[in-house]
């Protein structure tokens, strides 16, 4: 009897092993089982990171009064993107945000080389305000938006970009204060609080500041890429 149960197991074995065949030799990988399917990017979209990670961007900030939480949100959406991030100010050395913040200053506007960055970076802020007629700063703003780089500021800064002529015809915002310059200076003023046209970006202040930095890698390495991290 128990041989009788053993007879059914047995053969079912026995007719398992001559379907799938005889096993692999040790030490033999078998050729008829599928390989693990690993998907890669295209090329160009590994060129497009590539240049993310390249890219350098220039914050410009006030010697003193700059906005401390349009420049730290800003510049660290930039760089989860793995944009490096350089600052210019009037001089060399350390400039102070309104709420104590410091930032280390790594070139003078003066010595600005547009060839060095992707883009450049106005930061507002109290301290601002005494700079957006600055001569420096309007050929810098200028300088970058003819080059067709990424040309960005946010809170008051706009204005630079306003009285530099960059925002002539161009949709742009700002902080409220400032829309009578934007409209005098023939920007197309919207109510959104970040406003990307082409490679100019605008931001009204703080709240909109991290949408602002994604804004800006977006414009670096375009939208598809630059998915929210």
């Amino acid at each position: 009897m128990r041989r009788e149960r053993l007879v059914g197991p047995v053969l079912l074995a026995v007719l398992v092993v001559l379907i799938a065949g005889c096993p692999p030799k040790p030490g033999r990988v078998p050729t008829h089982l599928p390989q693990p399917f690993v998907p890669r990017p295209p090329i160009r979209d590994l060129i497009e990171v590539k240049r993310l990670y390249l890219s350098t961007v220039l914050f410009v900030v006030a010697p003193s009064g700059f906005a401390d939480l349009e420049y730290m949100k800003a510049r660290t959406a930039l760089e989860k993107a793995s944009v490096k991030v350089e600052v210019a100010s009037t001089e060399k050395g350390t400039a102070t945000g309104v709420r104590g913040m410091w930032a280390l200053v790594d070139v003078a506007v003066d010595e600005v080389s547009a060839a060095d960055y992707e883009g450049v970076v106005f930061i507002g802020g109290p301290g601002m305000v005494d700079y957006l007629t600055d001569e420096s700063s309007l050929r810098l703003a200028k300088t970058f938006a003819d080059a067709g780089k990424v040309t960005a500021a946010i809170g008051v800064a706009p204005a630079i970009l306003a009285n530099a002529g960059v925002l002539e015809g161009v949709k742009a915002t700002v902080a409220e204060s400032h829309k009578g310059t934007l409209r005098a200076k023939g920007a197309k003023l919207q109510a959104e609080d970040v406003v990307t046209d082409g490679k100019v970006i605008t931001a009204t202040g703080a709240d909109a500041a991290e949408q602002f930095g994604e804004a800006i890698v977006a414009a670096l390495v375009g939208e598809e890429l630059a998915c929210p991290t």
